[in-house]
């Protein structure tokens, strides 16, 4: 091949490159999801829990507690929970996508008097930001 070719070949496999390096994967909006506090402790003294800027604040609530709703590319989600019950907390998101549910966030705190756990972040797409 003369020199030619080779630069044509050269500049077209670096075109497909930058073309692929675009690329990722789509996830969907409406995704089902889960936050959960549970854990060892009997009660979480307070629960923060927000989604799209809209919240709850709960007070002495019975564990295991749990929240479904759908989420979109960009939501914020941020919930915080405290316990002062001897026993552990713990805090996770799960997103589900396909059928399959998947952790994608998650926190723990080991017994103890007064415990505190946090999950979310930014949703970019089975990560967070």
């Amino acid at each position: 091949m003369s020199r030619r070719h080779y630069i044509t070949a050269l500049i077209v496999i670096l075109l497909i490159a930058l073309l692929l390096a675009g690329c990722k994967p789509h996830t969907p909006n409406g995704l089902p999801a889960r936050i959960e506090v549970y854990g060892s402790a009997r009660t979480a003294e307070t629960i923060r829990f927000r989604h799209q800027g809209h919240g709850q604040n709960l007070n002495n609530v019975e564990l295991p507690w749990h929240y479904d709703f759908e989420i979109d590319l960009d939501d914020v989600v941020s919930l915080y929970a405290t316990s002062d019950d001897e026993g552990s907390l713990r805090c996770r998101l799960l997103v589900t996508h396909q059928g399959v549910s998947s952790t994608v966030s998650s926190d723990f705190a080991p017994s103890g008097r007064f415990k505190s756990v946090s999950c979310g972040g930014r949703w970019i797409g089975f990560r967070y930001e």
